[in-house]
């Protein structure tokens, strides 16, 4: 009753003019509410989350091993995570590279259209009563090579490749292919298709339901000798295999592809940062990293602020689960 009951407080305070000033799970995100007002979903559905990653399994191997897991939204989120809770959704054990990871997504997702299309009757203890549930696909989550594979996009390294379908486009280095999500227009930068103007995340749209079939049906008249020209232009590689789902039983694509916080925050913006302040990023030949006046890290201050930064070990919350160490001297841990 847990999502129910959130969703029924949400709607109250809609109705009584109240701000919801805490967003602390999907029943008080605009996406939802957005769907409860046009009536796409009822506050007893059963919304639940696809997670997919791959692993390594040994250390210092390769080894492309997949794991997929469902994650109940109907459930408080203190519980939902817990291990009896999350349901496999299958394990790929590779060690050899994943050629069509649809093949393996095929059977739970056929699974789940089934029951979206006839209903999955589910006993109800407290009013002892039978009901139909309704399963709602909500949410992919995935990182940027992993998203690919349900979503069907053409991932981080294409032209537009916002996990979100954005439709941001992004640019390339000269000879280079991959592509990155820059804001700002480099100095004397001309490459064509990529040299757009700056911009500002405020003029960042969300992908967008309709704008996606119309790209897809463009993409699906492509033939052979322009199938590479539609996919850049429209940053879909193939359909999503998410529309083979009962139209009812998801939000939409790509409402329903999730963006990936925690690597660029954490992991990818992290190492980036340590690097431009050490002077050790890789930079083009015509830069010089000894004018980087940024590039502070190093030497006794590096010594110092390793100290520093081990000093504070008193003051963290045993909670944080791994005590901070001198950063000069175990900068990777």
């Amino acid at each position: 009753m847990y999502l129910q009951e959130k969703i029924s407080e949400v709607q109250r305070k809609l109705r009584n003019g109240e701000d919801i000033n805490i967003h602390d799970d999907i029943a008080t995100g605009t996406q939802l509410i957005d769907a409860l007002h046009k009536g796409r979903i009822q506050p007893f559905n059963s919304l639940f989350m696809q997670s997919l990653d791959g692993t390594q399994i040994y250390q210092d191997k390769n080894s492309d091993s997949w794991i997929m897991i469902y994650i109940l939204f109907i459930v408080c989120p203190g519980l939902r995570y817990k291990k009896g809770l999350v349901l496999p959704g299958g394990i790929i054990a590779g060690p050899n590279n994943l050629v069509n990871m649809e093949s393996f997504l095929f059977p739970g997702l056929y699974h789940i259209s089934a029951l979206q299309k006839e209903g999955l009757q589910i006993w109800d203890a407290l009013n002892q009563t039978y009901f139909q549930a309704m399963l709602i696909y909500w949410l992919t989550s995935a990182d940027g090579p992993g998203s690919v594979h349900v979503s069907g996009l053409v991932g981080h390294k294409g032209v537009c490749a916002c996990q979100l379908f954005c439709g941001l486009k992004g640019r390339r280095l000269e000879g280079k292919p991959t592509h990155y999500l820059a804001f700002l227009k480099p100095n004397n930068y001309s490459i064509p298709g990529c040299d757009h103007d700056n911009l500002t995340p405020s003029a960042i749209k969300n992908g967008s339901s309709l704008d996606y079939p119309k790209k897809c049906a463009y993409l699906l008249k492509s033939t052979g000798s322009n199938y590479k020209t539609c996919r850049r232009e429209t940053g879909i590689s193939c359909p999503s295999i998410l529309l083979g789902l009962q139209p009812q039983g998801i939000i939409s694509v790509p409402a329903t592809f999730g963006g990936d916080a925690m690597h660029c925050l954490i992991l990818n913006l992290g190492e980036i940062l340590t690097k431009l302040w050490h002077g050790t990023l890789e930079c083009s030949p015509s830069d010089d990293f000894t004018l980087w006046t940024w590039a502070v890290l190093h030497g006794v201050t590096w010594v110092t602020h390793g100290k520093a930064v081990a000093a504070c070990k008193q003051y963290i919350p045993g909670s944080f689960d791994y005590p901070l160490q001198n950063i000069a001297e175990k900068v990777n841990s």
